[in-house]
């Protein structure tokens, strides 16, 4: 049985994934019109909905980012008004409204700060857009996104990087700065409007040092990358491309061991978990809380 999706009630950080229904080699997202249209929607939700964009990128069969999800809080009427002429312009916007009672004004407040309804909203609405643009019909998006939290800043920062230098390690470009689909690309030209300022990411250092703080972490991870690959060919397993780090998308939560203990003893104590379960161990001080299927709750 499939456990329900796990999300905090609090201010928190999630690494989302979402990819591509269909063959290996559909890559839809390759197309400058196709993800340019994509980031110009994720761009245009984050600025709805009850977060902050931290760190995007996108490749042919899927998308990562990073969002703060902030806590629910009631919003003013008016604010609210702005937020639904923002998702749906002022003529559906108009209409919308008119039918809300009390009710539904509170129902759209609490949607503005949940994390399935922002991605059901943004994937719902590029898929809608992509098929009509190409005359298809059908799935566009595969399973279900993911969404593993990112319980401190050690795991943001690492999972940035992660995230930032997919496309180098998928050997499409040389410096992470140079894919375009992507907030490095963005951050390296000073273009931050919609983004998270890097001063509040990298709080160990002076705030006019956090870009270059920021630029470090990008090229120690490609440093491990490009490491592993050469590690990868002696042993002979030839065009390796580094590793793929699978628990940065897999599972329910990433942090310090700390961290991840305390949402182990949160789970266990809710009786989500019938076995025993500890906080695994991974790269640096990052350890991660994985799911068990088969004793999950529905």
């Amino acid at each position: 049985m499939r456990r329900a999706r796990h999300k905090n009630n609090e201010s928190t950080y999630y690494h989302v994934l979402t990819r591509v229904a269909g063959a290996p080699d559909f890559c839809p997202l390759e197309e400058w019109e196709a993800w340019t249209k994509l980031y110009l929607m994720i761009v245009h939700f984050t600025r709805a909905y009850g977060c902050v964009l931290v760190s995007l990128e996108i490749l042919g069969t899927h998308y990562h980012f990073i969002l703060w999800m902030e806590q629910f809080r009631k919003l003013t009427r008016p604010e609210l008004a702005r937020r639904a002429r923002l998702l749906w312009g002022e003529q559906e916007a108009v209409r919308k409204m008119a039918q809300w009672d009390e009710a539904g004004w509170e129902r759209f407040n609490r949607r503005l700060f949940d994390l399935s309804a922002l991605m059901q909203h943004l994937n719902g609405e590029y898929a809608k857009w992509y098929n009509r643009t190409h005359g298809r019909h059908g799935h566009f998006w595969g399973d279900r996104f993911k969404n593993p939290e990112l319980l401190d800043l050690e795991a943001v920062q690492k999972c940035l990087a992660y995230i930032e230098t997919n496309a180098t390690r998928a050997h499409l470009i040389d410096w992470p700065e140079n894919w375009e689909a992507s907030s490095t690309w963005r951050r390296f030209r000073g273009e931050t409007g919609d983004l998270m300022p890097l001063e509040r990411i990298f709080v160990e250092v002076p705030a006019e040092e956090a870009f270059e703080a920021y630029r470090r972490r990008l090229r120690e991870r490609q440093r491990v990358d490009e490491e592993r690959e050469r590690e990868a060919a002696r042993m002979g397993a030839g065009k390796a491309r580094g590793s793929r780090e699978r628990f940065f998308s897999d599972g329910i939560a990433i942090g310090t061991r700390e961290n991840v203990a305390r949402v182990l003893a949160e789970y266990q104590a809710d009786g989500h978990y019938l076995r025993r379960k500890n906080p695994i161990p991974q790269t640096g001080r990052l350890y991660t809380l994985r799911e068990q299927r088969s004793h999950a709750r529905g």
